[in-house]
């Protein structure tokens, strides 16, 4: 069976069956990892030029490596560096976001896709702050979170719009706000200079 691009090699003779399962696991985690990368590779990246642990992340694709697109074989070197410096916890959420992705819909996915072409197109700031609200809410307990989730999707969509563009207005006056005042970053006295008195 064939998923997302990935031909299935089937068990190799005398290693273990969750071996197998975990390989092919562990790259198509790869694939998703780098899927979204922009970088493009403009010449080949021959297999002798990765690591020898790239390698071994990659074997399952030793034999088609060569007539892989250079984009994508960098892609996939850049997935396999990352998977190999990822913290145990992190490879395991990368494993369940993996999961997630492989059960999707063709819709879904599409749906996912569209979400990250409109963030990247939004300034940088913007993008922080999305980045910055997202930590605070995955700070929250469970609860918290699956309340707020409830909350935003019995809204309309239209709904939803007008409530994140007015916690950006409200955000933004904050930030003008606090722009002037002792102790904030931004202040109008150069290198922190203290008013006469």
């Amino acid at each position: 069976m064939k998923r997302i691009g990935i031909p299935y090699s089937g068990r190799q003779a005398g290693a273990p069956a969750w071996q197998g399962g975990l390989l092919r696991a562990v790259w198509i985690t790869l694939l998703a990892l780098g899927a979204f990368n922009s970088a493009m590779a403009e010449s080949n990246l021959s297999w002798d030029q990765l690591q020898p642990e790239q390698q071994q992340l990659l074997k399952p694709l030793r034999d088609e490596w060569d007539s892989l697109p250079p984009a994508r074989q960098q892609r996939l070197a850049q997935g396999a560096e990352r998977w190999r410096q990822m913290s145990a916890d992190e490879r395991a959420t990368a494993r369940e976001r993996l999961a997630r992705f492989r059960n999707m819909t063709p819709d879904q996915r599409a749906q996912l896709q569209r979400q990250r072409e409109r963030f990247e197109s939004l300034p940088a700031d913007r993008q922080q702050r999305l980045r910055e609200r997202w930590q605070r809410f995955r700070t929250l307990p469970l609860e918290r979170r699956q309340e707020l989730r409830e909350r935003f999707r019995s809204r309309s969509p239209d709904e939803r719009r007008r409530l994140r563009e007015h916690q950006d207005q409200v955000r933004g006056q904050a930030a003008e706000k606090n722009a002037g005042r002792p102790g904030s970053r931004a202040r109008s006295r150069p290198n922190g200079a203290r008013p006469n008195r």
